[in-house]
């Protein structure tokens, strides 16, 4: 694993030309209305937003206010709402356009940075394992299980990263279209890579009960992505 400050790409999300015998498999980015519900809780922002103005309205009425009052009151709250909603939007647009995800048939690479573009390299001889997680329709993220020497930051792989990982932190493949497809893919580079029917790296779903009562094969995935 590597990252480079991004300066001049020559191929659209990697800094350098392929070498010769690997070429791209894939490429892809966040979709933005996805990332701003699930990464920047959108929705959940939104429905506080409404509790609160609800109530700072109703409370306005109760203490003795008149309706134009506490009307006036809650617009500004209001107003707040519409500019937080506003930045979250903004960000998740940046995010979408400032990242790419590639896969080869030999690593992944990721190039994101809203601000400070960097680009990572995680060569498949280091991912032991990807977990898929769909969030909604075709949308979901792949996660990279790494190897225990590969040292990575959580905090400057952020938002690419999977939740709650801090420890042994997962770069991630995030809220992607397609992207039970695109975990098919990236199961069959990897097979070829490591020259075997069943190679260490797996592709798995993870789900949201802390256990998993069924692993669902690559197969089963294909037949759900059918």
């Amino acid at each position: 694993m590597s990252h480079d400050d991004f300066e001049i790409e020559p191929i659209p999300g990697l800094p350098a030309k392929l070498p010769k015998g690997e070429h791209i498999v894939w490429q892809g980015k966040p979709d933005r209305g996805t990332f701003a519900r699930v990464v920047l809780h959108e929705r959940k922002i939104v429905l506080y937003f409404l509790l609160l103005i609800g109530w700072k309205f109703g409370t306005g009425i109760y203490d003795g206010e008149t309706f134009a009052q506490s009307l006036y009151t809650a617009s500004t709250l209001a107003l707040g709402a519409f500019i937080v909603i506003g930045l979250i939007r903004l960000y998740a647009k940046a995010v979408a356009k400032t990242t790419v995800y590639t896969i080869t048939n030999k690593r992944i690479v990721m190039r994101f940075g809203v601000a400070l573009p960097v680009t990572f390299n995680f060569p498949f001889a280091q991912i032991t394992e990807a977990n898929l997680k769909q969030v909604q329709d075709d949308k979901g993220t792949i996660s990279l299980g790494l190897k225990e020497h590969t040292k990575v930051s959580w905090l400057i792989l952020w938002p690419h990263v999977r939740p709650w990982k801090l420890a042994h932190p997962q770069p991630s493949i995030r809220l992607v279209s397609d992207v039970q497809e695109v975990a098919i893919l990236l199961q069959q580079n990897l097979s070829k890579f490591h020259e075997s029917s069943n190679p260490v790296t797996r592709i798995v779903r993870v789900e949201d009960k802390p256990t998993v009562d069924a692993i669902p094969s690559v197969s089963d995935l294909g037949k759900q992505g059918a």
